[in-house]
């Protein structure tokens, strides 16, 4: 977290036939314009997406060379050294987005959006011999990508400085975020392990604002092991003890973001809120926290507190 608080019958023969007719020229034309259409990955297919998720699992990634049929490059949204954002189109004028980086970045991450069906789900993955994947340069190594559905995207940490998310939906959909962690950690022992504003987003999508992740880089179920160390910086532990949260140990499970997510709710609160109000935990709330519960227990204890209640 980088940023800080603040008829007649012949008639009707005649009809029928008219009628038919068009029905046959509608379905036509229903068909040529499905046929124009973003293929999709039918992720609600279970067969489908079980193959889906084998084929990511053994890391072999599908080619498309149709990409720039099915898509016009619309704008770059953020580019770094091993990563890239772009806002894409489709021919009936709907908004994509491509998020492109490197096996490291993008491997868990479409491991686990296809094996929970997490938002925000895609509609391709593929590999790119260029970072940006619209270019004609070949690049030396091998680049993935995801195309996702989105009216408007940007980091969590973006729409709260440009306050374009209000404290009502903001709690909204964070509440949604934090019910869907931890039903996936009940279900599968998920744990993201890197909540910030750097690495959450804001998806708006069909007039509905979601907060999703977008770094799985130190995720983890109970299949799939943490390979990446943590580390915590000096950062964290002055936030820690300004929030008076030194005593919640991180050895717990799932305590670091828990941590995290209380961090994100004071600073986003506080910029939101016209009279700020911290989240503040008490003595049984802290040693709840350091015992041997899971943390979906420890996720659906934090949603009862006042201050995520939505009226």
């Amino acid at each position: 977290m980088d940023f800080l608080r603040r008829r007649k019958i012949s008639s009707l023969n005649r009809q029928l036939s008219n009628n038919k007719a068009r029905q046959l020229s509608n379905n036509k034309a229903r068909q040529l314009s499905n046929n124009k259409k973003t293929k999709k990955l039918e992720l609600s297919n279970k067969k489908h997406n079980i193959s889906i998720c084998k084929e990511i699992e053994s890391k072999h990634f599908p080619t498309n060379s149709s990409l720039k049929i099915q898509f016009i490059f619309d704008k770059l949204l953020q580019e770094t050294q091993n990563s890239i954002i772009i806002n894409l189109k489709d021919i009936q004028g709907k908004s994509y987005i491509l998020l492109s980086s490197d096996l490291k970045r993008m491997y868990l991450m479409m491991l686990f959006i296809c094996k929970y069906k997490i938002k925000p789900g895609f509609v391709i993955y593929s590999i790119s011999n260029n970072l940006n994947p619209f270019s004609n340069t070949k690049a030396s190594n091998n680049f993935y990508y995801i195309i996702f559905k989105s009216d408007k995207f940007q980091l969590l940490k973006n729409a709260i400085l440009r306050k374009h998310i209000n404290l009502y939906d903001f709690k909204k959909a964070l509440n949604q975020f934090l019910k869907s962690y931890s039903t996936l950690n009940k279900k599968y022992g998920f744990i993201y392990n890197n909540i910030s504003s750097d690495s959450l987003v804001v998806n708006k999508l069909n007039k509905q604002k979601h907060i999703i992740m977008f770094d799985y880089t130190y995720s983890y179920d109970s299949i799939t092991k943490n390979t990446h160390t943590k580390k915590y910086n000096k950062e964290y532990y002055e936030m820690k003890k300004m929030y008076q949260l030194n005593d919640i140990s991180e050895k717990s499970e799932g305590n670091y973001d828990i941590i995290c997510i209380i961090f994100l709710i004071n600073i986003c609160n506080s910029y939101l809120n016209e009279i700020p109000k911290e989240l503040t935990l008490d003595q049984d709330d802290i040693k709840f926290f350091n015992n041997n519960y899971h943390l979906y227990d420890k996720l659906n204890h934090l949603l009862k507190k006042d201050l995520l209640k939505i009226l």
